[in-house]
């Protein structure tokens, strides 16, 4: 009988820990927000994925320069930068660097390769180039994260900033 009644207030000891361990993970849980209602401000939200993007490490927008070599760094994200190759992989890309006249617009017509005249762009697979013997004037550097084709990722991805060289 004594065996009996010492199970029995085992057993009975474990449901009562049980029952209270569920209630402290109930009162731990977050409540659902109710479906078709915005959550309260602050609440957490799952962030969206960036897309791709570029900066202009340097030089400085509106930088006075000698005149001569040119390098320009950038700081790519959001994108696996490859060698240039003639079908587009998802995720994939490289980068122009353009050296215009502050006129010029940089090419991002879709399905279209996104190329300057000879000697104003340069496509790779880096993150600086570059531009040698420039001489005294005002232009515009640029930088555009492309498709492994070429063509302009869309929404296109550029940056751009104005230097004078002396």
């Amino acid at each position: 009988m004594l065996r009996r009644l010492l199970a029995s207030a085992a057993l009975l000891a474990a449901v009562l820990a049980l029952g209270t361990a569920a209630v402290a993970c109930e009162e731990e849980e977050a409540p659902s927000p109710t479906p078709g209602r915005t959550p309260a401000a602050g609440a957490a939200t799952t962030p969206t994925p960036a897309g791709p993007s570029v900066e202009i490490v340097s030089p400085a927008p509106n930088a006075t320069l000698p005149a001569g070599d040119i390098r320009v760094e950038v700081r790519v994200s959001g994108l696996q930068v490859v060698e240039p190759t003639l079908t587009p992989v998802p995720g994939q890309g490289h980068v122009h660097f353009y050296i215009l006249r502050p006129d010029q617009q940089v090419p991002t017509t879709p399905g279209q390769p996104a190329v300057t005249a000879q000697g104003t762009y340069h496509a790779t697979a880096t993150t600086t180039h570059t531009w040698t013997n420039v001489q005294p004037g005002t232009y515009k550097l640029a930088v555009q994260l492309v498709q492994n084709n070429h063509t302009p990722l869309q929404p296109p991805v550029v940056r751009e900033i104005t230097v004078t060289v002396r």
